[in-house]
């Protein structure tokens, strides 16, 4: 999550949540006035007495927050005889604990701020506001926050959050088995409107194949991420149409580039950075002008501040929402080439791995593919000293990586009787994603190609003493044998190092039988 943009930065480019999956998703008002104003008030008793019928206890409050454990034991259940006054208490206090713990939920679980109680004062006028905008801007908020690397958790919306990424990242999300739950809406059940789109997780579905909380598998998956696998568009014109009229009432303003405002909150929403959420082709974006002084605003220590007053420049922004929409060029899909304009760009400013284990594959991948073409040219004896950089630091890299996992992992297939070697064609297939293969490998699945990292060390050293000493490639057309050739005495100095410094004590001399074997063998593999 990119803090001034408020965007994902995925091998594919940026994505984020945007007032579309809120209408959708959640059902809630988006095209409304700012949900604003006072922050605190001096006689939280009498409001709370006024709007809720009962007053809270020093206990039961903590500064201008109520404790929603006490809100769901006054209001248990709705009596049939109860009257209008009691029925519009009940539904502000289950309004609020909705706020508290669902749509503007903070990290204390168990308390909700009474600055939104006057919004509920008259049910006429609450309906007016553009909760779904508010709730984007406090989810904006919280996901900045968690950025931090001292951030241990998170909080907002995030069941929003978990629906946008199952539905544009199936591969991340569990398969709905098509087995509705058992409903408990009451006698009243077919009363209510139709629900929005994210009912449909209500269905019972398995996480067999799915990582749940295996935060280092997601982000290993995050980033080996491949165009095929993200559907830009999951909202199809035939879904909308599907969905309740609620649920659409905002969508002139899905794409307006506007501040989100939520009391003290201004976060701003940049779908022109993810114009192919909308079916339109992603230009380069202009610069987020984002004030970095605004998310050092909150409400902490800030006692009777009317926000409508303090963000009157943002409030006016909102106002204009409509004059301010985000177009583009339509396109059918949401896939770009590896050389499109806005993906070169893309690449320049973004962090391209969130792994060691991934960055440590990919490098390798490309650090081969170039001295691949270094030695393949006609000016390879120019090229040695580059080939000789490469090399340590790949062998640096994987070393380092190692170091930091404290094992090996499968993906670089380093087998137990041949420890330093790598097979290249399971490097080709973790590719971080589908358009990075811009250079063709040809390694052929029924002959496996080995690096021996030893010898690629020892003859990067020789290269700086004796430039006549030259790596070649022997490529055939369906196999790449990247392996070092030099000249045959060279190799027989080389076996003889070999024996002379692999005594298992340490001391110079002959090497221990177990270390003959092992070079054996692995000269075997170098020459099949």
């Amino acid at each position: 999550m990119e803090e001034e943009t408020h965007t994902f930065h995925l091998p594919v480019g940026e994505a984020t949540i945007t007032l579309q999956d809120v209408s959708l998703q959640l059902g809630l008002p988006i095209d409304g006035l700012p949900v604003s104003g006072m922050s605190s008030s001096t006689n939280i008793t009498e409001l709370c007495q006024e709007l809720l019928g009962y007053t809270p206890s020093d206990q039961e409050r903590q500064g201008n927050k109520i404790s929603m454990s006490r809100l769901a034991e006054m209001y248990p259940e709705l009596p049939l005889e109860a009257t209008d006054v009691h029925i519009q208490r009940y539904t502000r206090a289950y309004i609020l604990q909705l706020i508290g713990g669902s749509l503007f939920s903070g990290k204390s679980n168990n308390l909700v701020h009474v600055m939104y109680l006057p919004l509920l004062a008259n049910f006429e006028e609450t309906g007016k506001y553009s909760w779904g905008s508010a709730c984007l801007a406090w989810l904006y908020r919280e996901m900045c926050r968690a950025t931090s690397s001292s951030a241990k958790e998170i909080s907002g919306c995030l069941i929003l959050l978990q629906l946008w990424i199952w539905d544009r990242f199936p591969y991340l999300a569990p398969k709905r088995r098509g087995i509705p739950r058992v409903d408990h809406a009451g006698p009243h059940a077919h009363l209510m409107a139709a629900p929005p789109l994210g009912y449909r997780w209500r269905e019972c579905f398995n996480t067999v194949n799915t990582s749940t909380h295996a935060l280092t598998q997601i982000r290993e998956l995050v980033d080996k991420m491949s165009p095929d696998q993200v559907i830009w568009m999951p909202y199809s014109e035939d879904l909308i149409a599907s969905l309740p009229k609620y649920c659409t009432n905002g969508r002139s303003i899905w794409t307006t580039i506007s501040p989100l405002l939520c009391f003290s909150i201004v976060e701003l929403h940049r779908p022109d950075r993810v114009l192919r959420q909308f079916g339109m082709r992603q230009p380069i974006p202009k610069p987020c002008d984002t004030r970095h002084d605004l998310h050092r605003i909150d409400l902490r220590g800030r006692w009777e501040i009317n926000w409508l007053v303090r963000h009157s420049e943002f409030v006016q922004q909102w106002e204009d929402r409509g004059n301010r929409l985000a177009k583009g060029e339509k396109s059918l899909h949401g896939i770009l080439g590896y050389h499109d304009p806005y993906m070169v760009w893309y690449r320049s400013i973004t962090r391209r791995w969130h792994t060691m284990h991934v960055a440590t594959v990919d490098y390798l991948i490309d650090t081969m593919a170039q001295i691949k073409s270094w030695s393949s040219s006609s000016d390879y004896i120019t090229a040695m000293p580059h080939i000789q950089a490469l090399s340590k630091k790949a062998l640096q890299v994987m070393r380092a990586e190692n170091r930091v996992s404290g094992h090996k992992h499968t993906e670089l297939n380093v087998n137990e009787e041949q420890p330093n070697y790598i097979e290249v064609d399971l490097l080709e297939e973790n590719r971080v994603s589908g358009h990075n293969k811009h250079t063709e490998l040809n390694v052929h699945d029924e002959q496996a190609d080995y690096i021996d990292l030893d010898l690629l060390e020892e003859e990067a050293d020789s290269m700086s003493s004796d430039p006549r000493l030259i790596t070649e490639e022997v490529t055939t057309s369906d196999n790449l044998h990247f392996q070092s050739h030099v000249q045959k005495e060279r190799r027989e100095e080389e076996q003889s190092r070999r024996y002379g410094v692999r005594r298992l004590d340490g001391d110079e001399g002959l090497a221990d039988e177990a270390d003959v074997v092992v070079f054996q063998r692995r000269r075997r593999s170098r020459n099949t």
